[in-house]
């Protein structure tokens, strides 16, 4: 029995398209609280392997992802008589990001992969969780693919009311 080498490169493609994520699949979003202010300052804890592509996704919508919060006390002198102890300002949010990886999912044109993020908007204030996203995509360029972090910062930027990005992705983008 003699096979045909169209028939081989056709079963061939078709094998490696098996299971292939062609495109973006749509986020995973529960507001659990109304959000009151919605200032572009966060800070992140969680999950720190990606800050970096995190950082420069969310940048583009103008956003300020800051690695450690600065809460402190102030101490300030009115009068001889009176001392007045008052909190400076730190941040009102915070990001949490949970990674888990997915390897049997690898870009076909790239080192990436597969990864199930969520991301969890905590009002550091309130002591609540007000947000959260969950988004499955690759952790880097994967074409067709868009990076997760570009996912989750336009799904931020959405619900946040952010409409359009402040800085090309150009100038963000960490070189890969």
């Amino acid at each position: 029995m003699k096979v045909h080498p169209i028939f081989i490169l056709v079963f061939g493609a078709l094998l490696c398209l098996t299971g292939c994520q062609i495109s973006d699949k749509k986020a995973k979003v529960m507001l659990i609280k109304p959000i009151e202010s919605k200032p572009k300052d966060f800070v992140l804890i969680g999950d720190r392997e990606y800050q970096a592509e995190f950082t420069a996704a969310l940048a583009q919508y103008g956003f300020n992802l800051k690695p450690i919060s600065i809460r402190q006390s102030a101490i300030e002198l009115q009068s001889p008589e009176k001392i007045v102890k008052y909190k400076e300002a730190g941040t009102r949010y915070a990001i949490d990001l949970t990674v888990r990886h997915n390897y049997m999912m690898d870009c076909v044109f790239s080192d990436n992969h597969m990864v199930d993020v969520t991301m969890s908007i905590i009002d550091i204030e309130e002591n609540n969780t007000v947000l959260i996203i969950k988004q499955s995509a690759p952790d880097g360029v994967c074409p067709p693919l868009t990076p997760v972090w570009d996912l989750l910062a336009a799904e931020l930027a959405s619900n946040w009311g952010v409409k359009d990005k402040s800085i090309p992705a150009s100038i963000t983008s960490p070189k890969h």
